[in-house]
């Protein structure tokens, strides 16, 4: 529950209609900062990038689709097509969707509707604060007006406007509002306002979690975590815990019953996602916050410019605050917690931000990597759902609205000891520490041009493969894996006309549909599609045109031949930005890793074009193995001539594989060797999340010898 938080401040307010201009005008120079690149050009640009960007948007098109009844179902996207339950692989974008769709019934494009979508979702930011502020925290208008506007022009989340489930803390912040007034309602005994507030916050809370994973969950735990320490500082502070009488037991449990319910359809949507496997520990360890990243990008705003130490501290981008910000809401929360044991009019205010502060800063603190210890790891172990978080640096991103609330509070607390001067210019200085480098996305204009420049596909065209990316032949490993399929992702959507292109943060079982340059693609995605008896068209994006259904690949330049031939004696190291290397791995290989590739299934073939004059010698193929609970793994080679005696590759540490061969090894001049893994597993033990795929050899270099 959450006090009953009266306004200490006994000055006579603005009228209704001075305030509602006030926090209008704060909404709108809030959104000038944080989509100064969109207003001042008139939205030429798109608020994402060209590859997850545009992902986000095929999402969004999706919704559109359903809403306008051209979907087959709500939670089957025209990507990845026949998978079911494809719109699970991603975040959902429900509310996104929504207006979305709305705007694009009045005949605005794609890409223009998405942004204007997301622009309204993160307006909602600063009334939600404003009013939070007000009728909560009992600050007065100014301080309010600040707390809005701190909280929607926050730097770091203006720094991630590229990240388009983010705009989605909007609307979480106006159902941790709806919360703080139901708890309200519930311990003075007003039954109907708490369910006309309590009900809808528990419905947004459903639509959230369909929408933004990440800005759900942080919500659906910090809401529970702030009112749950609001509760232990009560019960320190000698006050009553829970309210009098029991007539707020039944709209509670309405309430509960309601949020139960309206987590339903993402639970249908996201369990069986969560069952096939998530991210591992590893991967959120790799993409934890940094101590230096917590000031970051305060080190990227003008105020603080000149400390900048370069390259982003943080693997996924600046996700920290300015000092001053930081600085404010520690001092607030400190004293918060001085004032939550003073009995008197603003002790209930007081207890609620130094529970905002206890649990925005602790969290912080737990995601961060220090020199020695990471507590995250015991979060990990303990909280269920933390496998959805490969980038836990980003907790920091959405606790951006308690951070700035608290550091409000602290300000305007400082009224009473120094006039308005001091909290005035401190406020300004906070304000000006979230002018940060903004986020430039895709050029909309262009990239909406294309689509509109892509022809009727052939009549008989049901389903189609993305035959070749708009760059043509690329180097680009990210390219290589997003360029094409992230066009066929929205292509489709905008289409109607499925494809079995595309890319996520999870994929379906076996995609493998990377790299339309290399010699392989073309046989791979024919399996993809004749796997489901599919008799797909082409469509290149080099040149935006089909080929004919059945024979999706006519007029579609083959690939270059390899530019490697391996020399002797010269070992290459296996790494996504060896990009010849990567078409020697044929078949049975994971993506390439920043340090090696994992053997997927029971084989993994190479065909290693050599030299010329090389006809014999030896193969050495340096690395490591895969064997859940075994202390190595079961590898034989074999070649043209014939299998090789197996090796036994350890788990814990690499070693060398020799393998001889001859010329009768050798087709057109490359040696083709099949690796037979003994018995490939995937890390995931039994019954738990994790990585999924069965993997048995973790190459690192090849040489020949």
């Amino acid at each position: 529950m959450t006090p009953d938080t009266r306004s200490d401040h006994q000055a006579a307010a603005p009228g209704t209609t001075l305030r509602v201009a006030a926090v209008a005008l704060v909404t709108a120079v809030g959104l000038l900062i944080a989509f100064w690149p969109q207003f001042s050009s008139g939205f030429a640009y798109f608020t994402g990038d060209r590859l997850d960007g545009i992902i986000a948007a095929a999402v969004h098109e999706h919704w559109y689709a359903f809403f306008s009844g051209q979907a087959g179902a709500w939670n089957k996207t025209f990507y990845f097509h026949p998978w079911p339950n494809t719109l699970a692989l991603n975040d959902g974008y429900l509310l996104h969707g929504m207006l979305h769709a709305a705007l694009r019934a009045t005949g605005l494009p794609p890409l223009l509707s998405a942004d204007i979508a997301g622009i309204i979702l993160k307006a909602m930011l600063a009334p939600a604060a404003y009013l939070l502020a007000r009728r909560h925290l009992s600050m007065s208008v100014a301080p309010s007006l600040l707390a809005g506007l701190l909280t929607l022009g926050a730097g770091n989340l203006a720094m991630a406007t590229g990240h388009a489930q983010f705009f989605a803390a909007g609307p979480a912040l106006v159902a941790a509002l709806l919360t703080l007034e139901a708890c309200r309602a519930l311990r003075e005994g007003r039954a109907r306002h708490a369910l006309a507030t309590g009900i809808p916050a528990a419905v947004i809370a459903g639509l959230l979690l369909l929408t933004s994973f990440y800005v759900a969950y942080v919500l659906l735990l910090a809401i529970p975590l702030t009112l749950g320490w609001d509760l232990v500082l009560r019960a320190l502070a000698r006050q009553p815990v829970l309210p009098q009488g029991r007539a707020w037991i039944v709209p509670l449990l309405v309430i509960g019953a309601v949020g139960v319910v309206s987590l339903i359809p993402a639970l249908i949507l996201y369990l069986p996602q969560i069952r096939s496997g998530l991210h591992d520990i590893g991967a959120a360890r790799a993409h934890a916050m940094t101590p230096i990243g917590l000031l970051d990008p305060g080190i990227r705003s003008i105020l603080w410019s000149w400390a900048n130490p370069g390259p982003t501290t943080t693997p996924d981008g600046p996700h920290g605050y300015g000092p001053l910000v930081l600085l404010a809401a520690f001092l607030g929360t400190v004293t918060a917690v001085i004032r939550a044991f003073r009995p008197g009019p603003g002790q209930a205010s007081a207890r609620l931000i130094a529970a905002l502060g206890l649990v925005a800063l602790g969290l912080m603190v737990l995601i961060t990597a220090w020199p020695k210890v990471w507590l995250w790891s015991l979060v990990w172990r303990v909280v269920p759902g933390m496998g959805a978080f490969r980038v836990t640096s980003r907790w920091s991103l959405l606790l951006a609205p308690a951070v700035m609330l608290v550091a409000a509070w602290w300000v305007a607390s400082l009224r009473a000891r120094f006039g308005r001067l001091l909290p005035a210019l401190l406020g300004l200085l906070l304000v000006v520490e979230q002018i940060v480098p903004l986020h430039v996305g895709a050029n909309r204009r262009e990239e909406e041009a294309r689509l509109a420049a892509i022809p009727s596909p052939p009549a008989d065209c049901r389903v189609f493969i993305a035959t070749r990316p708009r760059e043509g032949v690329t180097d680009s490993f990210i390219l290589k894996i997003y360029s094409h399929n992230v066009d066929a992702m929205i292509a489709a959507n905008v289409l109607r006309l499925p494809t079995i292109n595309g890319f996520s943060t999870f994929n379906p079982p076996g995609w493998d549909l990377a790299d339309t340059s290399g010699r392989r693609y073309a046989d791979r995605a024919r399996a993809e599609a004749e796997r489901h008896n599919l008799n797909p068209c082409g469509l290149n994006f080099e040149t935006l045109r089909w080929s004919p259904t059945g024979d999706p690949f006519r007029d579609v330049p083959p690939p270059p031949p390899p530019a490697l031939r391996l020399q002797r004696g010269v070992s290459l190291t296996v790494t996504g930005a060896n990009t010849e290397l990567a078409e020697t791995l044929i078949d049975g290989w994971s993506v390439i890793e920043s340090n090696g590739v994992w053997s997927l299934g029971p084989r993994a073939r190479i065909l290693l074009p050599l030299q010329d004059g090389v006809t014999e010698g030896r193969l050495r193929l340096t690395g490591r193995g895969f064997a859940r609970g075994a202390a190595d793994q079961g590898v034989r080679p074999v070649l043209l001539s014939g299998p090789q005696n197996p090796v036994r590759v350890p788990v814990q540490e690499d070693i060398s594989i020799d393998i001889p061969f001859t010329a009768a090894d050798l087709r057109e001049g490359a040696l083709d060797v099949t690796l037979e893994i003994e018995n490939p597993t995937a890390p995931a033990e039994p019954g738990q999340r994790g990585d999924q795929r069965p993997l048995g050899l973790f190459l690192k270099s090849i040489m020949v010898q």
